[in-house]
């Protein structure tokens, strides 16, 4: 799966058509941009290292008078932008003391040539991660950078900046949820650029790649994409029309040797899927504007074909992948080869009867030829494992016995066991009730005793309160008669001592 896994898509060579001619940018060996420019049909290495500094990934985009806007970044997270008419490589005003490295690019062009970036900046020291929006203006000025979004862990939230035929942004976003990285498209508004509405693709519960698109004629998005889950891969296709929500949503299983991304062309009123299988290039074709498909005659590859993103200004504006030969490459666009190869199609009768009605037909068709490599190889895996599981199964089997005859005289010795202890608790049990119930008896009777005692204290108490009640009554008789004689004494004294006087 790995092998066939693109993890980042600012580093694919890219070609682009322009009414001037044909341009190449490819990253060599020791990451310097190598440009090559063809004309009559032959191919000119123009410069080795067009930023004359080596470049970790880079984009580029083409305006309708044919410019080529390139922007590319180093490992030290120096952001470098490369436009007419100067053509030289200046840094953007942006993360330049090298806090953070940049993990990915993308970028485009909207009608009046401002440049819009997407970056992905990254700590990998905090495993902290910062998708940022950036925009030129005219005269090259640039905007404050906006935070699209932020987090933790999960370093590949990178996406893919867009715009349609009216001017409006969008931005493509590989975002991580419940450990898997979903599809989600964020919407822009002209008005309000700092105005996100987001939109979920289908599936989000799958780990989705890298996803293709391109912008139909009628300002339609169209999107492919490769997922997998529980190791099958799918392969998918939505569209979103102006101002509607998305439609026309279709799935099949493909093998998992796939390629994983899947480039999406917009070829007069055809739009074709493809999908590469290790050296075989699938198709399928729609005449209706994504509503329904029907399969193509597979295309042998040679070994040397190699995915190459493409940029061109004839007609509208478009921005998908190709494959290629060689280096610069032979096989500029792909129209011709599918020009000739939908003629064959055409006179082919029996690929007419594979014209599908209905998408649910598609999705059926698609998973019988699609999963056959794939249910082959299970089938022979599950037939390696039956093979394994019976020749051992004998032993297995004898071995189980003998387990299970053990387990069996060991729950029994267990029980038994439990029955004596139990049998034992029980008697424990019983006897400590016993002594329980003696013992609740002795107390009783304490109670009892110590009631009748309480009685007679009270009644003892009675009868000493009653006998100090009788005290104070002959205390205070005694202070009366105290009292008077105090009174008697001193009225016999005068009268005792006048008769002494007298005499």
């Amino acid at each position: 799966m790995d092998t066939n896994r693109i993890w980042r898509t600012d580093n694919i060579p890219l070609l682009m058509l322009t009414e001037n001619g044909k341009e190449y940018f490819m990253l060599d060996k020791q990451g310097y941009l190598q440009h090559f420019s063809c004309n009559n049909e032959s191919w000119i290495l123009k410069t080795d290292n067009i930023f004359q500094q080596k470049i970790q990934g880079f984009d580029a985009v083409v305006d309708n008078q044919g410019n080529a806007f390139l922007i590319g970044y180093n490992d030290a997270g120096g952001l470098y932008c490369l436009s007419p008419p100067t053509n030289k490589a200046i840094a953007a005003p942006v993360n330049q003391d090298g806090s953070k490295t940049i993990g990915h690019l993308s970028a485009c062009l909207d009608e009046k040539n401002n440049l819009h970036l997407l970056c992905l900046y990254l700590d990998n020291r905090q495993k902290m991660w910062w998708l940022v929006y950036l925009y030129q203006e005219e005269k090259g000025l640039w905007h404050e950078p906006t935070i699209v979004d932020f987090g933790y862990e999960f370093l590949e939230q990178s996406g893919i900046i867009i715009n349609d035929l009216k001017n409006n942004v969008f931005i493509l976003q590989r975002m991580v949820e419940t450990g898997n990285y979903c599809l989600l498209l964020r919407s822009l508004p002209e008005s309000d650029r700092r105005s996100w509405k987001s939109f979920y693709f289908p599936n989000r519960q799958e780990e989705c790649f890298f996803p293709a698109f391109l912008v139909s004629p009628d300002n339609t998005l169209h999107f492919s994409w490769i997922s997998c889950q529980n190791e099958v891969l799918f392969l998918s296709y939505i569209q979103k029309p102006p101002g509607g929500d998305w439609d026309s949503f279709f799935r099949i299983e493909i093998p998992n040797r796939t390629l994983t991304i899947a480039p999406l062309y917009c070829m007069d009123s055809k739009l074709v899927l493809t999908f590469k299988k290790d050296d075989e290039l699938l198709y399928l074709l729609s005449t209706n504007a994504g509503k329904n498909w029907k399969w193509g005659e597979k295309i042998l590859l040679p070994k040397e074909a190699r995915l190459t993103r493409f940029r061109s200004s004839i007609g509208f504006q478009q921005r998908e992948y190709v494959f290629t030969l060689g280096s610069p490459p032979q096989i500029l666009y792909p129209k011709y080869t599918l020009d000739s190869f939908i003629e064959k199609v055409e006179l082919q009768k029996e690929f007419q009867v594979l014209e599908l009605l209905s998408l649910s037909l598609l999705t059926h068709a698609g998973n019988l030829q699609a999963a056959n490599a794939s249910l082959k190889q299970k089938l022979q895996q599950r037939e390696k494992e039956l093979a394994r599981l019976f020749s051992g199964g004998v032993s297995q089997v004898a071995k189980m016995e003998e387990k299970l005859h053990a387990k069996k005289m060991e729950l029994q010795q267990m029980e038994t066991t439990f029955k004596k202890a139990l049998e034992e608790l029980q008697k424990k049990i019983k006897s400590e009730k016993e002594e329980l119930a003696a013992l609740n008896k002795d107390l009783l009777m304490q109670v009892n005793e110590l009631y009748k005692k309480n009685e007679e204290l009270k009644k003892e108490k009675l009868i000493l309160l009653r006998n100090v009640n009788e005290l104070k009554e002959q205390v205070q008789n005694l202070q009366r008669e105290n009292e008077e004689l105090k009174v008697k004494k001193s009225r016999a004294l005068p009268v005792l001592l006048n008769r002494l006087r007298f005499k």
